[in-house]
This record gives C-alpha cells, structure tokens and sequence, in this order.
C-alpha cells in the first residue's frame, strides 16, 4: 500500500495531474502490482505485445514511469521489465483520460424540475466527468442540448443509443 501511494503521489507531481486521488487507478495498481512482483521474484517473464505502441502513444507517461523502477528497487529489491512497466503505464493512461474526458448530458425530466434539479447535481457530484447537464421535457427532442448531448438520462426509454434509462 505505501508503494502504490508512493507511486502515485510521485506521478501526481511529475505529470501534474490529480492521480493520487484516483481510487479506481490505485485498486487497479494494488491488484496489478500484487501479481507483477510475484512474477519478478519468480522468474516468470510477461511478454507485453503492446510495448512498442505504449512507448510511441503515451511517450510522456511512459518516461515520467521511470521513477516506478527506482520505486520497486527501493521497496523490492527487484529490477521491474520494460514489459512490466508498460502494463502500469496503461493503467496510469487510462486514469489521465478518464480526468480529462468530459461529457454534456441531458435529463429527459417527466417530474418536477425542481427534482431533476438535485437529481442533476447528485450526478454531477458522483460523476465528475460531466460537465454539464440541460434539464428538458420529454418534448424537447428538437433542442440543442439534447442533439448534442454525449448521454441522455431518462426515466423510460426514448429510443436513443446515448439513452440511460434510470
């Protein structure tokens, strides 16, 4: 547990995003590297075919890892692989884009707005990654809001791929 919360306060500072403050990112790390150094200690090396790919697309990432080996050194007493590294960067990846991935969405509201009101800032509080949600009745199709919305949250089905229904 101290590692990984070395690890991501390290990577906090170096690539100055907020991760240390991810808990899907530092489970994901938990459960990843529980396996990763039971591997190291006994031999077993893990070929990652997408190593090349993670060096050319998540260059940043990947050389901002680098304080991850001198990381498990410190704590293991272990030389982590290239392989093995790449696997962590992806995971660090993903938490970067889910930051920075934001979504509009819209509430098809068949109650009162005053409800859809606190039910739209619940969700807003619970799912950072919304930016904004329009608040619309049902017969408001033709708005802009709602043809541009990235999801669309409803009580019933509306017969729309970005629909979830509640």
């Amino acid at each position: 547990m101290n590692f990984v919360d070395e690890v991501l306060s390290s990577m906090t500072v170096i690539l100055n995003s907020p991760l240390a403050a991810d808990q899907k990112l530092r489970q994901s790390l938990i459960l990843h590297l529980r396996s990763t150094v039971f591997r190291l200690r006994h031999g077993q090396q893990r070929n990652n075919e997408l190593l090349q790919y993670i060096k050319t697309e998540y260059n940043s990432v990947y050389t901002a890892s680098w304080i991850i080996s001198m990381l498990f050194e410190k704590y293991f007493d272990l030389q982590i692989t290239d392989d093995e590294l790449g696997y962590i960067v992806l995971l660090i990846q993903s938490a970067l884009e889910r930051r920075t991935q934001e979504y509009n969405a819209v509430i098809l509201a068949d109650f009162a707005r005053s409800f859809a009101e606190l039910v739209s800032q619940r969700i807003m509080r619970y799912i950072p990654e919304i930016r904004q949600i329009d608040i619309l009745s049902r017969y408001e199709t033709d708005n802009p809001h709602y043809r541009d919305a990235d999801l669309i949250i409803t009580r019933s089905s509306c017969a729309d791929p970005r629909e979830v229904v509640v």
